[in-house]
């Protein structure tokens, strides 16, 4: 792998035809702004030999989401955790559903 001319952008070679994972982990970002963090995220890619192949299909940059560290929630790693949505996360869920979402 090589790095582009702006940091951030990189060029991957050798990557076999066909369908491919990429994983981009956000989650080593060297400085992500106060109060946010970025993801890991894993996509499906279909690259085409003798191509310029790009993860998201038209998209020649892409973009983690970036995430509010007010919205996440501890997750015990021995017992059952449910998480449930915190009204700023909720974007456009009217009040009345919020209580529904949950894992």
């Amino acid at each position: 792998m090589k790095a582009g001319k702006w940091a951030g952008r990189f060029q991957i070679d050798g990557v076999p035809s066909g369908n491919v994972k990429v994983v981009i982990n956000g989650r080593t970002a060297t400085a992500p702004p106060g109060g946010y963090y970025f993801p890991e995220m894993v996509m499906d890619a279909t690259m085409q030999p003798g191509l310029n192949n790009f993860v998201m299909k038209g998209m020649e940059s892409m973009y983690l989401p970036r995430i509010p560290t007010t919205i996440l929630q501890p997750v015990s790693a021995s017992q059952i955790t449910m998480v449930t949505l915190k009204p700023e996360a909720a974007l456009d869920l009217p009040p009345a559903q919020q209580p529904f979402l949950t894992v």
